[in-house]
């Protein structure tokens, strides 16, 4: 099951009336040409997103602070597992941070058809690369996968619901459980769709669902210490 936010942005002048949800002619920038870190960055910097991704994560999930492309002193450049997708962390808790593996997949809507979807190769790279957080010691790691769904071409009456049918992406949910994800890993899912040809900051919805809780554990000193200088002496992305 996901957490959903539904929204559509309209501009009013005072006096005309406004319909939300409705058809339009609009075909902008689809949400699939975002590289994985433009996704991120773009999905932490919506505080309604955040919230919801973190309100099942943390006692107080409005002080989280995210951090993006993370290596020293946590990991080596060029070495396994190279960068940290994402640290979220309480700053009254560094000794509870939490690190995300995170891949990006693409659907995109045709007429009639399936909808197409990409990048499932590199979701399962993605799994072993995230059994590489494990050793680094923090309180708990997850395994992510972000779909971007562009539903446009789609025929639904409702533009709500122009997104990939879930019988198409049972494959893809079930990815790090048949490569065989360390159970002490959790698992989340999120889902951008762009239901309409406008662009995805204007009208979409977007969706959590974890489908697996990280094993909680006991975080080191050394590591505490690394991550409170994280906070003081680096901006965090959000």
């Amino acid at each position: 099951m996901f957490k959903k936010i539904i929204y559509d942005t309209q501009i009013s002048n005072g006096t005309n009336e406004l319909k939300f949800f409705g058809p339009t002619n609009r075909n902008d920038a689809s949400v699939t040409e975002m590289t994985e870190e433009q996704i991120l960055i773009w999905l932490f910097q919506n505080e309604s997103f955040k919230l919801l991704f973190c309100e099942d994560l943390f006692k107080d999930n409005k002080i989280v602070k995210t951090f993006q492309g993370i290596t020293e002193p946590f990991t080596t450049k060029n070495k396994k597992p190279g960068d940290l997708d994402l640290i979220l962390v309480d700053p009254n808790y560094p000794e509870k941070t939490i690190v995300f593996e995170c891949k990006r997949v693409k659907a995109v809507s045709q007429d009639d058809m399936p909808a197409k979807v990409n990048n499932i190769e590199k979701v399962k790279k993605g799994v072993t690369q995230a059994e590489f957080y494990k050793p680094l010691g923090f309180h708990q790691t997850y395994f992510v996968i972000i779909l971007l769904d562009d539903g446009r071409k789609y025929k639904t009456p409702n533009s709500v619901f122009r997104t990939t049918k879930v019988e198409d992406l049972n494959n893809l949910w079930n990815i790090p459980r048949q490569k065989s994800l360390s159970e002490d890993i959790g698992i989340i899912f999120v889902k951008v769709e762009q239901t309409t040809g406008n662009h995805i900051n204007q009208t979409g919805n977007f969706g959590v669902c974890i489908d697996r809780f990280a094993t909680q554990f006991e975080q080191s000193n050394d590591l505490t210490n690394k991550i409170s200088e994280l906070i003081t002496n680096r901006n965090p992305n959000n």
